[in-house]
């Protein structure tokens, strides 16, 4: 996901206008709709729609890991980045480009002060230079320039070839108090805690939580409460029998959790405290303006002067009755959503394999930009994400680090589908609890070399640090490290599926990309939902309605489906991201508020990616993402992106574009049939303006028919912004006599679920369903219909 969209709006229209107006643009077909199902196959091996699982938010709403202690074995880092050369590199000199060692700051860790490289490895993969690697001999600032001398001399790079450097770097709940000298017995991890007592009372460790709506923006509320049952675990030991290790749990000046002393000994010891939490301790409730917003905290405290204690491998966390790594909440949900795909996206740039296979309390915080000097992300590793597909039924789409070695390209087909006992990462595959190659587990493994790689690498690139910088230097490098995988002894084309990422809006780049020689994909971000008018209704939706039409016959979708089609080499195409991009721009905050997380989103979503899997035949498509409750634009507004659920542990409420995906993903699989329309045929001619680049012609009814086994199944939109309409349905063979009907017709396409639940999931049953059924559709309203059909 980048930021692509800008805007310049003038005024705004009234909630009370929306529906007075919207008639003016339709051009009305009376008689209904006769809407035959026909036994004509447009796909087969259709899956329901999926996901992105983006990186665990401590801070926020997507607290989706069931200990809530991130790092917690207290291990360093591991720092890998891409960085390109600049002019005048020689054999063994390489200044960095894009990067002003000026803007560098010491007291706020921003930037890499000379030494930091020292000692790490480096690869060349793209340039004259390409293959050479070995070590950082000294990274230093030279002339206003941040420079790397290799060990050794070789060819020397061209301006902007691609370089990756890797090294260990002190990560989050490491960096001052690690100690590598213990661990405790058995301990998976390399190092410890070493906590010192302070005068001041300041706690020795501290971890803090749920601080967004103190930090960043005050409308969230609370996102996370602390209720029910809670354990605490942890090992320690103090530098002389006696001292005492206080842990303390608490909404700040509100409710203390758990506030317990334990006498620690001399030796290695684990201790372990059950404690509930009442549902009255941590609540939702409104807050003054200006009030203060009560963060979470768990901190160690060492009440006895001069106390020395060492904590290691610790845990704090609800107990679940899933048996995964994940939180009930997020299982929950995503059994409710019924995802045919997951895509493990969690910024995992800069990680390695061992580290992204490693159990949690061996796994290392990682970074990758060069504008800072700490590892600091901390996310779920691939087993326990792979775990996670297989309960919720999904297949896993991976997210590749790009600075992965060659021997970690090779390594990570071995983990993924080698025998038993047949190498040493399938060893670690069972030592890890899945002793069969997971290639058994699942039907097919979606790889996708990096994320968005053709990226700036500078300025606004929000990946600066993973970008290969355009179309070329990607498809050289992708080519290559995809084909270190398609040669791994243990790969099978047949259960892998090798995945570029494109650049939706620049075609050229895909022109390119038909150059990465092993990739079986390419995936697109069909953003949507550009705000450059909003005085009307008809401004505001229907150009959000219109968008699939207009990119399926004229857009970037269509260009790049055509490049893709005159290829030499098959090439298919896939979504790695989709959602509202209306971020930035002067457009008051509620007016886009209210149109991101407003109703349209139950339409608009599902009916883009509806049309885009029937007219473009793409199968594999993930929305971006599933839990976030609002993102900071550069306008510094709060955006209700990019989450499809406001929170899981707070409210726990579905934001409309959830539902809309929900509602169809239960029948979006098996075959998709064709649909005939005949009668009325209401519709209306889009004009350009927000996004919509020619007139385009949009039919108000759509229908999408599947069948899975003997239950079929029609999914029907109504876009008309005022009319309702009927359709008659005539399914291909006799119907049994009774049908469901789910649907979501909300009373207005600006109510949200953010303060309370407005937009739901309808359901009744259909009795004496019979070809010719009648059914008459509200305006702006998404139904499923499904019944069984005879044989």
């Amino acid at each position: 996901m980048r930021h692509l969209l800008s805007y310049a709006l003038p005024r705004v229209v009234t909630a009370a206008a929306v529906m007075s107006l919207c008639a003016l643009q339709f051009r009305a077909g009376g008689a209904p709709t006769i809407i035959r199902v026909s036994d004509e196959t447009i796909l087969t091996g259709v899956v329901p729609f999926g996901l992105n699982i983006s990186a665990p938010e401590p801070y926020g709403a997507n607290q989706i890991l069931n200990n809530i202690i991130p790092n917690p074995g207290f291990e360093d880092g591991v720092y890998s980045m891409v960085f390109h050369s600049d002019e005048g590199a020689t054999g063994r000199r390489i200044p960095q480009a894009f990067w002003d060692p000026a803007w560098n700051n010491d007291e706020l860790d921003v930037g890499q002060p000379p030494g930091f490289w020292d000692g790490a490895e480096y690869e060349i993969v793209h340039g004259p230079a390409k293959g050479r690697h070995g070590k950082i001999e000294r990274f230093t600032i030279e002339n206003g320039k941040s420079v790397f001398y290799l060990d050794s001399d070789g060819p020397a790079p061209s301006k902007w070839d691609v370089i990756f450097v890797r090294r260990d770097r002190p990560g989050i709940n490491s960096s001052d108090t690690a100690d590598p000298t213990t661990t405790r017995p058995g301990s998976p991890g390399k190092q410890s805690l070493h906590l010192r007592y302070s005068p001041d009372w300041k706690p020795a460790f501290a971890h803090y939580a749920d601080s967004v709506w103190r930090d960043s923006d005050p409308s969230a509320g609370k996102l996370f409460l602390v209720r029910g049952e809670w354990r605490l675990e942890f090992w320690a030991k103090s530098k002389a029998p006696g001292q005492q290790l206080l842990a303390v749990f608490k909404r700040e000046g509100e409710a203390d959790f758990l506030n317990k002393t334990f006498d620690l000994t001399a030796e290695w010891k684990k201790y372990e405290a059950a404690f509930s939490v009442l549902f009255t301790a941590d609540t939702l409730k409104p807050y003054a303006a200006g009030a203060h917003h009560p963060i979470l905290m768990f901190a160690f405290y060492l009440p006895q002067a001069g106390a020395d204690v060492w904590v290691d491998d610790l845990a704090l966390y609800r107990p679940a009755q899933n048996p995964t790594a994940f939180t009930d909440a997020l299982v929950n949900r995503l059994n409710e959503f019924k995802p045919g795909v997951l895509r493990f996206w969690a910024e995992q740039f800069g990680d390695t394999l061992d580290n992204q296979l490693a159990e949690p309390f061996a796994r290392r915080p990682h970074g990758y930009k060069p504008h800072s000097r700490q590892a600091w992300m901390y996310t779920y590793s691939l087993p326990e994400f792979l775990q996670l597909c297989r309960v919720v039924g999904a297949e896993p789409w991976y997210v590749i680090p790009p600075t992965f070695s060659p021997a970690d390209l090779a390594d990570l087909v071995a983990y993924l589908a080698a025998p038993p006992g047949d190498h040493p990462y399938a060893d670690i595959r069972g030592r890890l609890g899945q002793p069969e190659p997971w290639t058994s587990v699942f039907d097919r493994i979606h790889l996708e070399y990096g994320n968005e790689m053709w990226g700036a690498a500078s300025g606004g690139d929000p990946f600066m640090g993973a970008s290969a910088l355009g179309g070329d230097r990607l498809a050289e490098i992708a080519s290559d490290r995809l084909g270190i995988v398609r040669a791994a002894p243990y790969f099978d084309p047949g259960k892998f599926n090798l995945i570029v990422g494109g650049q939706t809006f620049a075609p050229a780049t895909q022109k390119a990309l038909t150059r990465c020689r092993t990739a079986d994909c390419i995936a697109f971000g069909p953003y949507f939902g550009l705000l450059d008018a909003y005085d009307t209704p008809e401004n505001i939706y229907g150009p959000l309605f219109a968008s699939p039409f207009f990119q399926i016959a004229a857009g970037p979708m269509r260009q790049n489906a055509d490049i893709l089609n005159s290829n030499s080499r098959k090439i298919a195409s896939a979504i790695y991201e989709i959602n509202f991009h209306t971020t930035d721009g002067p457009a008051p905050q509620d007016v886009r508020n209210s149109f991101v997380a407003g109703a349209a989103g139950a339409i608009g979503l599902p009916l883009s990616m509806l049309m885009y899997q029937r007219d473009l035949g793409i199968t594999r498509q993930c929305a971006f993402t599933a839990a976030q409750y609002s993102f900071r634009a550069a306008n510094g507004h709060n955006v209700r992106l990019w989450g499809l659920l406001r929170d899981l542990e707070a409210t726990r409420r579905k934001r409309p574009t959830w539902l809309g995906l929900e509602l169809v993903n239960g029948v979006v699989r098996g075959e998709e049939f064709k649909t005939y329309h005949e009668g009325g045929s209401p519709s209306w001619r889009q004009r350009c303006v927000n996004g919509i680049e020619q007139e385009t012609e949009v039919g108000c009814i759509q229908s999408f028919a599947f069948r899975d086994g003997p239950t079929v199944s029609l999914v029907l939109f109504n876009l008309s912004l005022a009319d309702p309409h009927e359709v008659q349905l005539v399914p291909s063979r006799a119907p049994a006599k009774t049908a469901t009907h789910k649907w979501i017709a909300p009373a207005r396409l600006d109510l949200t679920n953010e303060d309370q639940e407005n937009i739901s999931i309808e359901e009744a049953q259909l009795d004496n369903f019979a070809p010719n059924y009648p059914l008459t559709l509200p305006p702006h309203s998404i139904h499923v219909i499904t019944w069984q059909q005879t044989p």
